[in-house]
C-alpha cells in the first residue's frame, strides 16, 4: 500500500512540475537544459531564406549580446549562435552581492515554410562579491535552482530576456523577403 501511495505521489509531482514548465513556455530537456521554443508555421519562405535571415540577425545583433555562430549547416537546415547575458540580474544583501550571467544558445531550425527558434540555457554563472571573502564564481544549474527567492527572481528575468530574444529573431525571419526564383519563363 505504501508503494502505491509513493508511486501515485511521484506521478502527481512529476505531472505538476511538467505542467508548471509548460505553463511557463519552457521545458527541461534530457541534458537538464532549460529550453524556450517558438514554432513558426506558414511562412512564405524557403529553408535557405529562413537561414539567411537568422544568419543576418546573429551577425548584426549587438543590443543585448554579441553572438558567435557555433554551427551552421544549410543542408541539415539549422544555425546555432552562442551568446551571454552579462550581469542580467543582481542580488544584494548585507554580506554579499551576487551577479548573474547566463550563457545560452539560440538555435534556428528551418524547413520550407516553417521555422523553430529555441533559446537554450544550462547554467547561471554567479559571481559572489563579499567584504568577508574573495570573489567566487559558481556555476549553478538553472533547472535545479528554483529553491530560493533569489533564483526565482533571476529565472523571471532570464525568462523575460529569452522571450524578447525569440521575438526579435521571429521578427527578423518574418521581415525576410523570399528570393526570386530564377527562371527563363516569365
Amino acid at each position: 500500500m505504501r508503494r502505491i501511495i509513493l508511486v501515485a505521489f511521484y506521478v502527481v509531482c512529476s505531472l505538476a512540475i511538467k505542467g508548471f514548465a509548460q505553463a511557463n513556455n519552457h521545458v527541461v530537456d534530457a541534458q537538464r537544459n532549460v529550453v524556450f521554443s517558438l514554432v513558426m508555421e506558414d511562412l512564405p519562405l524557403s529553408s535557405s531564406d529562413i537561414l539567411s535571415a537568422a544568419n543576418d540577425y546573429l551577425n548584426n545583433a549587438y543590443k543585448d549580446t554579441k553572438y558567435n555562430i557555433s554551427a551552421y549547416n544549410p543542408e541539415a537546415g539549422f544555425i546555432i549562435g552562442e551568446g551571454i547575458f552579462n550581469s542580467f540580474f543582481q542580488h544584494n544583501n548585507l554580506v554579499k552581492a551576487s551577479i548573474f550571467n547566463a550563457p545560452f544558445q539560440l538555435r534556428i531550425d528551418a524547413k520550407d515554410n516553417r521555422a523553430r527558434v529555441q533559446f537554450i540555457a544550462r547554467n547561471y554563472e554567479v559571481v559572489e562579491l563579499s567584504d568577508m571573502s574573495d570573489k567566487k564564481k559558481n556555476l549553478v544549474l538553472i533547472s535545479e535552482a528554483e529553491n530560493s527567492k533569489m533564483y526565482k527572481n533571476a529565472f523571471k528575468q532570464l525568462e523575460e530576456l529569452a522571450g524578447k530574444t525569440i521575438a526579435q529573431m521571429s521578427e527578423a525571419i518574418k521581415a525576410q523577403r523570399p528570393q526570386p526564383v530564377a527562371s527563363d519563363e516569365w
